[in-house]
């Protein structure tokens, strides 16, 4: 014999709506949700300071965080330096003021005709205390100059605390 119980909402004793840890439910560590951007390749100069990419994500809960998977690549063709990127991954909740989170870095090479390619990445575990959409940014710093051909890619993961 089986029962089934059939029930339109489920409330606490305060008349509120109940979470998982008040059902009796361990969901930490869980993910959430996943929210990702890409940028495909393309001739760009970059500029110091310059937003590659953003993406958003409003969290379930304050108790949650997010993991940053952000990363890019860039190529050096116009000259014989070596040049540096460095990819920034900012922070900006409710439209606020921006906060650095980390930082990465490549180095482009051109040798000759031979351009090289660069790429590199950054895993960042942010604990931001917030349910306002926040926004991540990847902005550059470029030392030298010239044009790079970006790949970039930002993912986000909610995940339960």
């Amino acid at each position: 014999m089986s029962s089934i119980l059939k029930v339109d909402t489920i409330q606490t004793a305060a008349g509120g709506t109940p979470t998982a840890a008040s059902l009796g439910l361990n969901v930490s560590g869980s993910v959430l949700q996943v929210v990702s951007a890409y940028q495909g390749s393309g001739v760009v100069t970059f500029t110091a300071g310059a937003t590659l990419l953003t993406a958003n994500i409003t969290p379930t809960s304050a108790n949650s965080k997010i993991l940053i998977i952000a990363s890019g690549s860039s190529e050096r063709y116009t000259s014989t330096n070596t040049d540096h990127y460095f990819g920034n991954v900012n922070r900006s909740i409710g439209g606020g003021a921006d906060a650095f989170l980390g930082r990465w870095a490549d180095a482009a090479h051109y040798i000759s005709s031979t351009s090289e390619r660069e790429h590199a990445s950054i895993t960042i575990l942010d604990t931001p205390n917030t349910t306002s959409q926040i926004t991540y940014k990847m902005t550059t710093d470029v030392y030298g100059g010239g044009y790079y051909a970006k790949q970039c890619s930002i993912t986000l993961i909610e995940i339960a605390g």
